[in-house]
């Protein structure tokens, strides 16, 4: 069953889900593409430019598979990525914690 029946088809929640989840698809993305542009001019922060792209770049993948899984039930799939994303960040979290401290 689609999630679009656990909203009773109702027009403005769709609505809103769909809107708030394609814009943050779009600003996790460009968060990413960003960040990846800014690793490869940083080389001694790169790993950690890189792993923090990687994983806005699953939170967009996520947000558009809910844009998906309204009208679709790809719940396998949104597991999948959801897994992914969780694990992702638990790692870029250890990593950002273990990163030196750079002075302003």
């Amino acid at each position: 069953m689609a999630r679009g029946h656990a909203f009773l088809w109702t027009p403005w929640l769709l609505i809103t889900q769909l809107a708030t989840n394609a814009v943050l698809a779009a600003a996790c993305l460009a968060l990413g593409a960003i960040g990846l542009r800014r690793a490869a001019r940083t080389p001694e922060r790169r790993r950690l430019l890189r792993g923090l792209s990687l994983l806005a770049i699953a939170f967009a993948a996520l947000h558009a598979l809910d844009t998906v899984v309204i009208w679709t039930p790809a719940y396998g799939l949104d597991a999948v990525v959801r897994t992914l994303s969780a694990l992702g960040a638990v790692a870029a979290a250890v990593a950002l914690a273990r990163a030196p401290r750079v002075s302003p």
